[in-house]
């Protein structure tokens, strides 16, 4: 049994080894010959996700909770970056890694699934996302962990809620939609979580959407702002007192996403 900081050392060693990889470009060679390496170059980078995706699936099976979901995806997160071939990898990940968590999710006691909203508030801004494959990645991600959630709330595994389901309706549009639309189809997504999030989770999404507004990403902040607007207008009786803090975070927000 590896200790913490030997987990946390193959974890970092082994992303960083997979998703830096170069993107998958052509070479300078003859076509035929450039043709062959990039073959022989998708083979092996797909077969580094893959057994990449295995591993953190292993790791993820030790502790399959709340918990344990944040302890492996806070080591993808940070690959959510101006890279376009990272990001990729990672939401690509993200969307395996929770796929494998809502199959493999056996509950015997009733727990609250507490980092839902940290966890949707830092996937949401990719679904504005420049790439039409991380936008994509993204909304399945946000789908699966709705689904999680259900699953926490005592429904079956193959129950269907709705309002769930309309997501991926919305991923299938998000292809190359054009930048109307995109955030129509952000402003429909932040509809179906507002209805359901958990209250004691709405401030938590808030804040992880303020600091969505700092993305690189142009149109990804432009939904989180989107997004903001959206939950306050649907559950914002709910927020009572901490309006104060929302606002000021808000403001925090605005600053150094300016500067």
């Amino acid at each position: 049994m590896l200790s913490e900081a030997d987990l946390y050392e193959l974890i970092t060693t082994c992303l960083g080894s997979v998703f830096s990889l170069p993107p998958r470009l052509a070479t300078e060679k003859g076509k035929e010959e450039a043709i062959t390496d990039m073959k022989e170059r998708e083979v092996m980078y797909t077969d580094a996700l893959t057994a990449l995706q295995e591993l953190l699936m292993q790791i993820l099976l030790q502790d399959l909770s709340p918990d344990g979901l944040q302890a492996v995806f806070k080591h993808i997160e940070p690959w959510l970056s101006a890279r376009d071939h990272e990001r990729e990898r990672a939401t690509e990940t993200t969307s395996k890694l929770l796929a494998f968590y809502l199959d493999k999710l056996n509950i015997r006691n009733m727990v609250a699934f507490h980092n839902l909203g940290a966890l949707i508030g830092r996937v949401i801004p990719r679904c504005a996302d420049p790439l039409p494959t991380v936008r994509r990645g993204a909304v399945e991600s946000i789908y699966t962990l709705l689904c999680i959630q259900l699953r926490y709330e005592g429904f079956a595994l193959d129950h269907r809620d709705e309002e769930v389901e309309f997501l991926r309706s919305v991923k299938d549009g998000l292809g190359q939609a054009e930048s109307k639309v995109l955030l129509r189809m952000c402003s429909d997504i932040g509809k179906v979580i507002s209805k359901r999030m958990p209250q004691d989770q709405v401030n938590t999404l808030l804040f992880m959407l303020f600091e969505g507004l700092g993305d690189q990403h142009p149109s990804a902040a432009i939904a989180a702002a989107i997004l903001i607007n959206t939950l306050v207008h649907i559950r914002g009786t709910g927020l009572g007192d901490q309006v104060r803090d929302v606002l000021g975070s808000t403001e925090i927000s605005v600053w150094f996403g300016d500067s």
